[in-house]
C-alpha cells in the first residue's frame, strides 16, 4: 500500500497524524479501549513514569526510617522496612549496571558507557578508559552499552553478560546475609545489611523477569528475556551483534569531531558485516558532515531503495536525501527536496529534524511564512550547536529574502556563534549580499515608475 493510501493514525495525546502505524504506542485503558500515543508523547509519559518513581523512592526512605523507629506496632515496623528496601533500589541500580559493565569487560566486550537513569537531565558526566559514565536525575533504572569484537562463543558470553546485573546483586545480598551472621551483636550494622539485602534480591529477581521495557521509544528485553532468546539466536543476528562494536566506535569518534575517524569505523563494520544498516546510516551521516553531499546522498539513496526498509526508516531516509538535495542545491534537486521532506514530515511530524528539513524546502519554494514557523519549532527543539545554526541560517536566509537585512544579520551572527563551522554560513552571507541588489533594483523600478 503506498504511503497516500494508507490510514493515517491520530496520537490521542497531542492530535498528530502519521501514517505510520507502528511508530504509535497503544497503552490499554479499558476492558476494550485504547489510548495511542505518538513517539514524543510517548517519551514524555515515560519520562514522567521514571520522574515519579524516583521521587516515590527517596520519600520511601525518610518514610521508612520515621516508621522503623516510631511504630509501636509489627506492622508499622515491617511496613517501615518496607519503605527502606524501595529506596535502597537506587543503590542497588549502580550496582547492578556496574556488575554488567565489570561482565562485559571480563568476557572481552568492548565498553562504550554506563549510564545510571535513561530520563531526566544529566547531572554528571564523566569518561574514562573509553567509557562514558552518566549520571541522571531520574535514577529508577540504568543501561550498560557494549559490543563484541568477536563473535566466537558469542552465546556464552552474552550470557555472562546478561547475568552480570543480577548475579552481582544476588553476590551482594549474599555477602551482605552473611555478614549478618558474623556481626549478630550489632543491630543497626544487622538491620541496614538485611535491607539491603532484601532490596539486592529484589532487583535480581525483577531483571530476570522475562519482559520488554520502554527505553525512549524502544522496547528493551530485560536481563531475564535476553537470556532465553539466546539458544535461538541466529548467525546474522549475532553477526548484527558485532557490527554494533563498529557502528558505535563511528559514534564514539562523531561525538569527538573525529569524521574521517568515524568514516573508517563504519567503513570497517561494512566490510566485515554484509548489509549492514546502521552502520551504512551512519556512514552517509559522516560524509554529510564532511560536505561530501553527492556520496551521502547515493548512501541514502540505497538504503531507501533495499526492499527490507522499515517504514520508519525510510522516513528517515526521506528526510536527509531532502536535506542532502538542498545541500547539492543543483537544478532538479529541490524537485525531489520537496516530495521528500513531503512524504517525511507526514510520517514523522513529531521529529524537530524533519521540520527543519521541511521548513527550509519551504523557504527554496518562496514559502516563506510556512517555511519560517516550521525551521522555528525545529530550533526550539535542538540539542546540537550544529543543528541550531542550520536552522538558525536557514531563518537568516528567510529574513533576507524578506528584505529583513538587519534581523538576517543578528541571525547570522548567531548561527557563527553556534558552530562557526557551519556548512550554510557561506550560502547565508551570499543571499545577505544579493539582498542589498534587490533592494537597489526595486528602488530603481519604483524611480522609473515614478
Amino acid at each position: 500500500m503506498s504511503p497516500d493510501n494508507r490510514m493515517a493514525i491520530r496520537c490521542d495525546i497531542c492530535g498528530l497524524e502519521s501514517t505510520l502505524e507502528n511508530a504509535f504506542r497503544r497503552q490499554r485503558v479499558g476492558p476494550r479501549k485504547f489510548k495511542r500515543y505518538c513517539p514524543g508523547c510517548w517519551l514524555q509519559k515515560v519520562a514522567s513514569a521514571r520522574r515519579t518513581g524516583f521521587i516515590v523512592s527517596l520519600l520511601a526512605g525518610p518514610i521508612g526510617l520515621f516508621l522503623v523507629l516510631t511504630a509501636s506496632d509489627q506492622f508499622g515496623r515491617v511496613l517501615g522496612y518496607c519503605n527502606l528496601v524501595l529506596f535502597c533500589q537506587i543503590i542497588c541500580l549502580v550496582v547492578h549496571e556496574a556488575g554488567h559493565g565489570l561482565a562485559a569487560i571480563l568476557v572481552r566486550f568492548r565498553l562504550f558507557s554506563i549510564s545510571f537513569g535513561t530520563t531526566g537531565n544529566v547531572l554528571l558526566a564523566y569518561r574514562l578508559f573509553g567509557c562514558q559514565f552518566d549520571l541522571r536525575t531520574n535514577l529508577i533504572d540504568g543501561m550498560t552499552v557494549a559490543a563484541p569484537r568477536k563473535t566466537t562463543f558469542l552465546r556464552v558470553r552474552l550470557l555472562f553478560y546478561y547475568l552480570g546485573g543480577p548475579l552481582t546483586n544476588a553476590l551482594l545480598a549474599g555477602f551482605l546475609i552473611l555478614l549478618c551472621m558474623w556481626l549478630p551483636g550489632r543491630p543497626i550494622i544487622v538491620a541496614g545489611s538485611l535491607v539491603l539485602a532484601a532490596s539486592n534480591s529484589l532487583l535480581a529477581v525483577i531483571s530476570l523477569f522475562p519482559t520488554n521495557r520502554s527505553v525512549g521509544n524502544a522496547c528493551r528485553a530485560s536481563d531475564g528475556l535476553a537470556i532465553l532468546k539466546l539458544p535461538a539466536m541466529s548467525i546474522d543476528e549475532m553477526n548484527a551483534f558485532h557490527g554494533q562494536f563498529y557502528y558505535l566506535e563511528g559514534i564514539q569518534s562523531q561525538d569527538a569531531g573525529k569524521l574521517e575517524e568515524a568514516e573508517r569505523w563504519f567503513q570497517r563494520g561494512l566490510a566485515e558485516i554484509a548489509g549492514g544498516t546502521s552502520n551504512l546510516l551512519m556512514l552517509a551521516t559522516i560524509l554529510l558532515e564532511l560536505r561530501r553531499f553527492s556520496e551521502a546522498r547515493d548512501a541514502y539513496l540505497k538504503l531507501h531503495q533495499q526492499p527490507d526498509t522499515t517504514p520508519e526508516l525510510r522516513a528517515l531516509l526521506e528526510n536527509n536525501i531532502a536535506w542532502t538535495d538542498l545541500m547539492i542545491a543543483e537544478p532538479g534537486q529541490l524537485e525531489e527536496a520537496d516530495r521528500f521532506s513531503k512524504e517525511a514530515i507526514e510520517a514523522t511530524p513529531w521529529e524537530s529534524y524533519v521540520k527543519g528539513t521541511r521548513g527550509s524546502v519551504l523557504i527554496e519554494l518562496g514559502r516563506i511564512d510556512e517555511g519560517t514557523r516550521l525551521v522555528i519549532q525545529s530550533l526550539a527543539a535542538s540539542e546540537r550547536p550544529s543543528s541550531k545554526a542550520l536552522n538558525t541560517c536557514y531563518l537568516a536566509i528567510a529574513a533576507a529574502r524578506q528584505g529583513n537585512s538587519e534581523t538576517a544579520k543578528k541571525l547570522l551572527d548567531e548561527a557563527k556563534k553556534s558552530d562557526p563551522n557551519c556548512a550554510l554560513l557561506d550560502r547565508t552571507v551570499a543571499e545577505l549580499q544579493r539582498e542589498p541588489n534587490r533592494s537597489s533594483n526595486a528602488n530603481l523600478l519604483r524611480s522609473v515608475d515614478e
